[in-house]
């Protein structure tokens, strides 16, 4: 297999990955934006030559990831428009998750409410590989969830705590 080929910004930040030249696959490009504060703006993609997906992030003050859009570019391949919403207590953890089938946020899909445990360490974030480790409590029982920030997962990974 041939190595991916990458391209960074000024900054050392990754603006683009391509797998050209990798047998047996299609060609996939996938590129980066950031903002002022390295932040990931957009992530887009290109396969087999066609536009295909297109990921805009919005933070708060905090710099906390706050919403993805899901899109398909212009003149591209046919994706599905979807949006993630993400709120957070004082402490900085995540409290809920809204997961919409469109990007104006009127067909809402799911909502994920999360309750802490005392002690529960702060700063629970998408820097983490987009995993949030997080706790579901239920009338039963308490669990360990850990959640991928991606489209297309809609099942946590759970653990009896």
């Amino acid at each position: 297999m041939s190595p991916d080929i990458q391209s960074s910004s000024a900054n050392n930040l990754v603006t683009s990955v391509d797998n050209n030249g990798t047998p047996n696959v299609p060609r996939v490009v996938l590129s980066r934006t950031y903002d002022a504060l390295s932040r990931t703006t957009s992530e887009s993609a290109t396969v087999a030559g066609m536009n295909d997906f297109l990921n805009n992030y919005s933070y708060d003050q905090l710099n906390r990831l706050t919403r993805v859009t899901h899109t398909q570019q212009t003149g591209g391949n046919s994706v599905a428009a979807k949006r993630v919403d993400l709120a957070y207590n004082a402490d900085g953890q995540y409290t809920s998750l809204n997961r919409y089938a469109d990007t104006t946020g009127t067909n809402l899909v799911a909502t994920s409410t999360y309750v802490h445990l005392p002690g529960e360490p702060a700063g629970v974030g998408p820097r983490r590989a987009g995993i949030l480790n997080l706790y579901l409590r239920t009338s039963t029982d308490i669990r360990h969830c850990d959640f991928a920030v991606v489209f297309g997962s809609p099942f946590p990974i759970c653990s009896r705590r």
